[in-house]
């Protein structure tokens, strides 16, 4: 599947990206250890569910060009408020999805997304 036609398929509720640094690796851990199934697994980008939830992983090169909007999601706005640190603003982005990029204090790169 395409990644827009992918993006519009998700419908309400709310998803999260994983960035990566290795997706092969992370894939076969969310497969061995999770129990999780693949929807699609590429070098940038996999899908995975498990138990009626779908996340996402994508290597840590495909945000590189990522920019701040200023977008003020629920989630960029309470992390702010956390003092966590937001790398990149909530934005639109051409999947159908609007997607902030928070930081947490062990180092994990959230990436929220809702359907637009």
């Amino acid at each position: 599947m395409e990644p827009v036609e992918f993006g519009h398929s998700l419908g309400p509720g709310i998803g999260f990206n994983l960035l990566v640094s290795n997706t092969s690796k992370h894939r076969d851990f969310a497969v061995s250890v999770l129990g999780a199934k693949v929807l699609h697994h590429s070098d940038d980008f996999s899908v995975f569910s498990l138990s009626g939830s779908i996340w996402m992983i994508h290597a840590d090169h495909t945000y590189k060009y990522n920019v701040l909007y200023g977008i003020a999601t629920q989630a960029e706005t309470a992390a702010r408020a956390g003092g966590w640190t937001v790398l990149a603003g909530a934005q639109d982005k051409p999947h159908g999805l609007r997607e902030a990029v928070i930081l947490d204090d062990d180092g994990y790169v959230w990436v929220p997304g809702v359907a637009i």
